[in-house]
């Protein structure tokens, strides 16, 4: 289930870090590697506990920290994401600013030329 997560998102993530660097395509990526270390080290631990016999409160407290680490991955890539579209809808607001600009500005010769 997690690696149906995963693997969109480091594809999302990597192309969007080299298509267009921004603040929010590394928090992107930042996730990307918090949720899949996460899952390294839960999987890590799983098979430690089992070879190793490995018990008691120590396994426990590492094994907390590794379940915890996948959510929090998880978060800061929509935090990210959010952060990305932010951003994308500033881009396409001042795109359509300069559109209406330019369009004023040839309304503004064409007159300009009509009156002389």
């Amino acid at each position: 289930m997690l690696l149906a997560f995963l693997v969109p998102a480091w594809v999302g993530a990597v192309a969007l870090r080299k298509a267009r660097p921004s603040s929010g395509a590394k928090v992107l990526f930042i996730g990307c590697v918090v949720s899949t270390v996460g899952i390294v080290l839960t999987l890590l631990l799983v098979v430690a506990g089992f070879a190793m016999g490995m018990n008691g409160p120590g396994l426990q407290i590492a094994a907390l920290v590794s379940y915890l680490t996948i959510p929090v991955g998880m978060l800061v890539f929509m935090v990210g994401f959010a952060l990305h579209g932010l951003q994308s809808a500033r881009v396409v607001d001042r795109i359509t600013e300069l559109e209406t600009i330019a369009a004023a500005q040839q309304e503004q010769i064409s007159r300009l030329e009509a009156q002389g």
